[in-house]
């Protein structure tokens, strides 16, 4: 059979194996928002382990939970605080000042990042009043703001622009309502009146829990969109004649995503119905998730993309020992890898940067204990115990006969 050696002998890590952060509420006039941290502890030990968990910044602990831990199992802690913006962490410490917790220190820490706004930023542009779109995204909880001078900002997290398109989108997240002219791969078409809407994409993200069938019939009018590569098809009608249309559909531009509707909805009573909103949040939380970092760190040696400025070429980022390396921005994004140092991270791009947390949070990383057998396509594989290599005297043997040999050809010589 196939064997291997077993080294080490410790299994009783403790280690942090999941950890969230979300807002409790929004901050008052007397301090900071309430935030909830949400922290999973798994003990790998074949006892009961108890373990102190304190919430800290910097050397500053803002709060601490005594927790038992069953054999082998899990549980979870959450706290509850007020929390000013940026770097916190969660890290599990021994009962008795100057105890011994486990062999395995790096997950015993959880890194995490405070936001500095609740609310998301989101760019209206339209050539009128857009009275459905601003109530339908403060709704969601955004945040509405001009597009900026450049025609970019990092911290935007979507657009949304009625009628004619800027010159050049920012490379953001976006809804494109009843472009005048050509869009990526999707072409308006001459007008339609009262198109009849029939059918919609269930499963994409923007459409999740949308009931579109009572507006059969409310639209006013529409311009067709015409699909070339690239393009998904997201809602679909006919014509006065039966003939189909494509009322919505989306594509991608780099890593944004844009969704572009061939009809107005001030031209129809989508607004007054409960989907508009639902429609509008699916969109802004997509956006949100794909462009914001989470507050709960990623997972170390995943690779990550940062949203820059256009403008933006090259970035800096400050690992957690201090060091800092340039990356390279393209199309509004860094890409960062190497992420293999827990800890917390501070990338910069120009005049603006974020700081995100690296961690560990797989289960299987806290598994320190020796294998007692491997699982493999072999018909038996065992484990055996660590030992030390036997002593071997025969190289001193042969160390002193050569010794020896030399003497005697010292000699013989020395004699003659």
């Amino acid at each position: 059979p196939l064997r291997y050696v077993r080294f080490g002998s410790r299994g009783d890590d403790l280690g942090i194996v999941a950890r969230d952060l979300r807002p409790a509420g929004r901050a008052g006039e007397g301090g900071p928002a309430a935030w909830q941290v949400f922290v999973s502890v798994r003990s790998h030990a074949a006892e009961p382990r108890q373990v102190l968990v304190a919430l800290r910044r910097g050397e500053r602990t803002l709060a601490a939970r005594r927790v038992e831990l069953p054999p082998r199992g899990e549980a979870g802690v959450t706290f509850e605080e007020r929390l000013e913006p940026g770097p916190i962490e969660v890290r599990l410490l021994p009962l008795a000042a100057g105890g011994e917790l486990d062999p395995f220190p790096l997950d015993d820490v959880a890194y995490l990042v405070v936001p500095a706004d609740l609310r998301p930023r989101i760019a209206l542009l339209s050539e009128g009043p857009a009275p459905a779109w601003e109530r339908a995204l403060l709704a969601a909880g955004a945040r509405i703001e001009p597009l900026p001078p450049g025609g970019d900002d990092p911290s935007l997290r979507l657009v949304v622009v009625e009628g004619r398109p800027p010159a050049r989108l920012p490379p953001r997240d976006a809804i494109l309502v009843q472009p005048s002219e050509q869009v990526g791969p999707l072409t308006p078409g001459p007008e339609v009146l009262r198109p009849r809407l029939t059918a919609w994409d269930r499963t994409d993200p923007a459409l999740r829990f949308l009931e579109l069938g009572d507006l059969e019939r409310e639209l006013a009018s529409a311009r067709p969109l015409t699909l070339a590569a690239g393009a998904k098809v997201l809602v679909q009608g006919q014509d006065a004649e039966g003939q189909p249309l494509v009322l919505a559909a989306s594509y991608r531009e780099g890593q944004a995503r844009r969704i572009v509707l061939a009809f107005d909805p001030h031209q129809s009573a989508w607004p007054l119905k409960a989907s508009f909103p639902i429609f509008v949040r699916n969109v802004l939380e997509a956006a949100v998730e794909r462009a914001e970092l989470p507050p709960g760190g990623v997972l170390a040696g995943a690779p990550l993309s940062v949203a820059v400025a256009r403008e933006v070429h090259q970035a800096e980022l400050r690992g957690p020992d201090g060091e800092e390396r340039s990356l390279t921005a393209r199309a509004g994004h860094v890409a960062v890898d190497g992420l293999t140092r827990v800890g917390h991270y501070r990338l910069r791009a120009g005049d603006y940067w974020v700081d995100f947390g690296v961690n560990l949070a797989d289960p299987a990383e806290g598994e320190i204990a020796p294998a007692q057998r491997l699982e493999t396509d072999a018909p038996q594989v065992e484990g055996v115990p660590e030992r030390k290599r036997p002593f071997e005297v025969g190289r001193f043997f042969a160390l002193f006969a050569l010794i020896a040999l030399t003497l005697e050809a010292w000699a013989y010589h020395r004699r003659w």
